[in-house]
């Protein structure tokens, strides 16, 4: 079956994409990006992914010459021009386009949308029962509020990462526990959730959870987190675009939070899938 891309205001044919290799994305990173999924087939709070899109832009004086109205009808007319069948993870990509130098942004930006087999993103089933493993890396990013393509860290630390059998690294800096390369994190003490507040990218499934659960009565603490408090936590758990709510059992090797998956991560966890359907 063809596949059909976004690319500089055309649905062109996937393979017929052409990235100049003069573009500022390509050869100095300088670019934002969204990672959005679809559930039921329909685009998962792509309002919230539009907003912080064009906060991304912003930061980078990065011109995104398209208003939500218009960012939606492309999502939607790209999906069904690909006839998807099942649900599809979309990466939007907006760099500094074409540089005459390679410093200097005097070109129009280049922004493509294309979409990937959700499957080939998302944790295996299984791991929402037992749980996931995550390694830890002292590293706070540049620009941690804005998504960019700059991701040197992260990469970095794969082969880490799959050795230790680990899903997720997870960021500290001095003392204080910050974000995931791939999502944010949560810990359970004492029956009150507690988020780190400050020098995160603050993700959309992160914002929606907080919101959830405060409408359903629990408290939410978005402050500074000691790393020490993680080791400490009752139940310790991910978000994120392709995790949802996804458990933590294990930190840098061993046993965390009993080693099993708390019930107040279960009953987020709940509380998140039958939500998240009403949303779409």
């Amino acid at each position: 079956m063809k596949k059909y891309a976004y690319f500089n205001g055309k649905v062109v044919l996937e393979k017929d994409v052409r990235i100049d290799f003069n573009d500022l994305g390509f050869v100095r990173g300088y670019g934002v990006f969204e990672a959005i999924k679809t559930v039921n087939r329909k685009p998962f709070l792509l309002k919230e992914h539009f907003e912080r899109l064009q906060k991304s832009a912003i930061e980078l004086n990065l011109k995104l010459d398209m208003g939500w109205r218009e960012f939606s009808e492309t999502i939607n007319d790209l999906l069904w021009k690909n006839q998807i069948e099942k649900d599809v993870a979309i990466k939007v990509v907006l760099t500094g386009g074409v540089s005459s130098n390679g410093l200097k942004m005097d070109g129009v930006p280049t922004f493509l949308i294309t979409l990937k087999d959700l499957s080939v993103v998302t944790p295996a089933e299984e791991l929402y029962q037992t749980g996931v493993g995550i390694i830890l890396t002292e590293f706070q990013r540049y620009l941690p509020e804005i998504k960019t393509l700059n991701y040197i860290t992260a990469i970095q630390n794969q082969k880490r990462k799959e050795t230790e059998n680990a899903l997720e690294i997870v960021y500290h800096w001095e003392g204080f526990l910050l974000e995931g390369a791939t999502g944010n994190i949560f810990i359970v003490k004492n029956n009150r959730v507690i988020t780190p507040k400050e020098d995160i990218l603050p993700g959309t499934v992160r914002n929606f959870v907080i919101e959830l659960l405060r409408e359903n009565g629990t408290t939410v603490e978005m402050r500074k987190v000691k790393l020490s408090e993680l080791f400490e936590a009752d139940e310790v758990f991910l978000t994120g675009t392709f995790k949802n709510i996804l458990p933590v059992t294990e930190i840098e090797g061993e046993k965390a939070a009993g080693g099993r998956v708390g019930k107040k991560t279960k009953e987020i966890m709940k509380l998140f899938k039958n939500e998240s359907k009403k949303v779409v």
